[in-house]
């Protein structure tokens, strides 16, 4: 110490758990994919939910990202990056744009950017916007296990909904278990009605119903 001369041990470590890495290699964008939340991922219509999910070499900082000319939510986690938007009736029919400003690591590094006309999506996807197309907007398919919404045992109930892009009749919405049985329709549930846009469909799991992934379809005019 100062005072007394006395030589201390070497340290190495530090003792809050903190840290510094060296970084110079400029990040890079591995994967873009770009996708709708509508049964065809391929199409949309005003109301979908279109995504571009962004796969990078490293952690990055949050990007820009602008879809269909609009600035995009962006979430990362990791090196994973999803930027959202919702198409409203005011965007342009076609493929949609899509446009990722250059990216920055954690370390400050700049890597280059993507978009749609010059790179496209590493995958080929694309979504197509038609305003006037009759498709479903939204398909979501859940239990009410509170456990896992994705798993279901006997006494949970089983919920299809479906968002249509425009008014439609009542749907007929059939689900099918693991073994291609099909749930009999005095067990299924229906909400909405002609000229809704919006429906589901419900049906208690029963010892009979057998495991494994459950399957449905939906006819819709």
């Amino acid at each position: 110490d100062y005072v007394n001369n006395n030589v201390g041990s070497p340290v190495s470590d530090v003792t809050d758990g903190t840290s510094v890495t060296i970084d110079t290699v400029a990040p890079t964008i591995t994967d873009a994919s770009l996708v709708s939340n509508g049964a065809d991922s391929t199409k949309a219509v005003p109301g979908s939910t279109v995504s571009l999910i962004i796969t990078t070499s490293e952690p990055i900082q949050q990007p820009v990202v602008t879809l269909a000319g609009r600035d995009a939510s962006v979430a990362c986690i990791e090196t994973v990056c999803t930027a959202t938007i919702t198409l409203t009736a005011d965007d342009a029919d076609g493929d949609i744009d899509w446009v990722i400003a250059d990216i920055t690591d954690l370390a400050g590094n700049m890597g280059s950017g993507m978009d749609r006309a010059t790179d496209g999506t590493t995958d080929s996807t694309t979504v197509e916007l038609d305003a006037t197309a009759l498709m479903l907007a939204s398909v979501s398919l859940s239990s009410d296990n509170t456990v896992s919404t994705s798993h279901a045992r006997t006494g949970h109930v089983v919920t299809l909904s479906i968002t249509a892009s425009k008014p439609i009749n009542v749907p007929a919405i059939a689900f099918t278990d693991a073994s291609g049985q099909v749930v009999a329709g005095s067990r299924v549930t229906m909400s909405g009605g002609n000229g809704d846009t919006s429906f589901s469909a419900s049906f208690t799991v029963a010892g009979g119903d057998s495991e494994g992934a459950l399957s449905f379809s939906v006819e819709y005019t």
